[in-house]
């Protein structure tokens, strides 16, 4: 028992030098040495210069505590910056602001599988994509459109739920990988790639009316951009905390 304990203790004590609080060093050494309890550290005798400059100008605990605050910081905040780009881009496929056009009183809302007209936002009449007449051309490109949107779409927000489950778990030293990080990565850039293939595929219609993208678009984009943001804070922090 004695040497495997002397190597956890080793391995324990390299994990602090290298700027891992106690806290996260303890749950890397448990991982590889079950049971393992680090021993309370004999502190190095100093010259008494030393100590006195220490007790004088140092913060009490050094800074390696507050660097390990930073980056759980950012790892909170890539987790807020990952729930919000699941609820931005839920909303966006919901909404049927992804195409909007106004001419006097009439107004016309375009979603992902219908559409909304009308004279009076207030008073819109809906008509699915699916129902549009064989032989309606444009119809038909605005549904494929949004078929091919929501396939994206669909397919980001589950990699998006997936990464904030991979978050937590390595947040709570439960299960500690990359995989959080480079799921975010991939969720965003599908976000975003489904938002601007909508626009691409999206015919240009001769309606008497200018036709914009709406908010819900937007939604979609800044959903992967926040996505990508969660990405960039994993690799900050893990950056710190190998430092």
């Amino acid at each position: 028992m004695g040497k495997p304990m002397s190597g956890a203790q080793e391995y324990y004590d390299s994990l602090i030098t290298q700027g891992y609080t106690p806290e996260q060093a303890k749950g890397f050494t448990q991982q590889h040495f079950p049971g393992f309890s680090p021993a309370a550290a004999m502190p190095a005798p100093m010259p008494a210069s030393s100590q006195m400059g220490m007790s004088m100008g140092a913060p009490i605990g050094g800074m390696m505590p507050a660097q390990g605050e930073r980056s759980g910081v950012l790892n909170w905040v890539a987790l807020g910056l990952t729930a919000a780009a699941i609820a931005m881009v839920f909303i966006a496929m919901f909404s049927n602001s992804w195409m909007t056009g106004e001419e006097e009183d009439f107004v016309v809302y375009f979603g992902l599988s219908e559409l909304e007209g009308g004279n009076d936002d207030s008073d819109l009449e809906t008509e699915k994509y699916s129902v549009c007449d064989g032989d309606n051309d444009e119809c038909q490109d605005v549904a494929s459109a949004g078929t091919t949107a929501q396939i994206f779409l669909w397919i980001a927000v589950s990699v998006a739920i997936g990464s904030l489950v991979l978050m937590c778990l390595n947040n709570f030293n439960v299960y500690n990988s990359k995989f959080g990080m480079i799921a975010c990565f991939v969720s965003g850039g599908l976000a975003i790639a489904g938002a601007i293939i909508w626009l691409v595929m999206f015919p240009d219609l001769d309606w008497d009316m200018d036709l914009g993208p709406g908010i819900s678009f937007y939604l979609a984009i800044i959903g992967g951009v926040c996505s990508v943001g969660s990405g960039v804070c994993e690799i900050i922090s893990n950056r710190k905390q190998n430092v």
